[in-house]
Parts: C-alpha cells; structure tokens; sequence
C-alpha cells in the first residue's frame, strides 16, 4: 500500500464505466464528469475505505456495469449492502416535462381533430406527461431494476439534487474519495461544457475504468 500523496492520482470514469478505489492507494479517489442526462452511481463505505463510481449514460448500463462491480466487491469481501449508495443527475426533468405536455395539449387534439379522432386535451397533457417523464427518468429506473435483479433493493439511495432546469451547457462532475476516515457523500460541482469533456465520451471498451483497484 502506497500512503504518498506524489504517487496517487485520479481514476477518470468514461461514460459506460465504473471504477472502484481504496483507502492509500493510487486508486483512492474517482471521478467523472460531463454529466447532463446521464446518472452518476456512487458507494462509499468509510469504515472499510472503499469507494465505487459509476457512469451511466443509459437505461441499460446499470444491467452491464452492476455484475461486474459487484463480482469485484465480492472479492474484496464486499456487498452493494455495505455501502452508503448515491446518485446524482444535472438536469431536472420537470420543467421540460411540464413544457412538452403543454405542447402536446395544444398541438395533437387539433391536428388529431382534422383526421376525425376526437382527443381530450387534458388526457394527452397527462400521457405526455408520464411518458416524458418516465423517459427522462429511464436511467435512473435502469438503475433500480438493476439493483432489484441484485437483491440490493432494500438500501436507500440518497439523491444530490439536480443542478439545471434545461439541458445546454451546464454539466456536472461527481467525485469520492476513499481517503477520509469518516463518511462523506460525494463532490458534485456544476461547470460549464468545455472541450475536456470529449476525455468523458463513451469508451468502447472496456467497462472497468484504467486505474481502478
């Protein structure tokens, strides 16, 4: 175990990838970044000093990226069970949803009316809004599928909060340190979208982050 601050660094989480990171290695603190839509997934279990980050950037990912994770912390003698679990988003999807529902109302019923189907506006205001909201939500709900399948259902997860009202150029970067001998929830600071986050795009392969313990 290497306890120098020169020999430790960074562990970058692309999108599509996790990393886990341990107390006094190079590995102890991950971070990701360009985060609009997509959820960042993070543990921390202070007690042990391990952390884990995750980026997940559809509704699928937590399916690909869970087994994997958890195949790790088993060797470790861990569980998703043992960890203080967040998760963290950019933008927030009730404005938007609130807007494309108005719009729908105002836009289907006439046009619906030319071709002789007679719609309720009120009815299409509430479909469009569950279906844009539930499609704004599909990561997150990925996400808790994901954790069913692995019998983690019963840990709360606390939520840190959306940064934006509408997407554009606000992003988010989420960071855990396993270093800190007591419990901290995750850094989340909101940046403007620069050319740095292109080093967050999807990577192809593979899903584990490099430099992860």
């Amino acid at each position: 175990m290497n306890n120098s601050e020169s020999a430790e660094v960074t562990v970058k989480v692309k999108e599509a990838q996790y990393a886990i990171g341990l107390r006094g290695e190079r590995s102890a603190k991950l971070n990701t970044a360009n985060i609009e839509t997509c959820v960042a997934f993070a543990g921390i279990n202070s007690e042990k000093g391990v952390v884990f980050l995750c980026h997940l950037n559809s509704p699928w990912c937590a399916s690909k990226l869970l087994p994997l994770l958890i195949a790790d912390l088993e060797r470790l003698g861990l569980s998703l069970n043992d960890f203080n679990l967040y998760t963290s988003s950019t933008v927030s999807p009730w404005p938007l949803s609130l807007v494309a529902s108005y719009a729908a109302c105002a836009i289907l019923p006439p046009a619906l009316g030319h071709i002789g189907i007679s719609v309720n506006g009120w009815q299409v205001f509430l479909a469009a809004f569950v279906a844009w909201t539930a499609y704004w939500h599909s990561k997150r709900i990925g996400l808790s599928v994901a954790l069913w399948f692995a019998k983690a259902y019963k840990v709360k997860r606390r939520f840190l909060g959306y940064k934006s009202l509408a997407p554009g150029a606000i992003r988010s970067q989420v960071c855990v340190d396993a270093n800190p001998l007591v419990a901290l929830p995750p850094k989340v600071r909101r940046y403007c979208a620069n050319s740095g986050d292109r080093r967050y795009a999807p990577a192809s392969a593979p899903l584990k982050a490099k430099g992860s313990a």
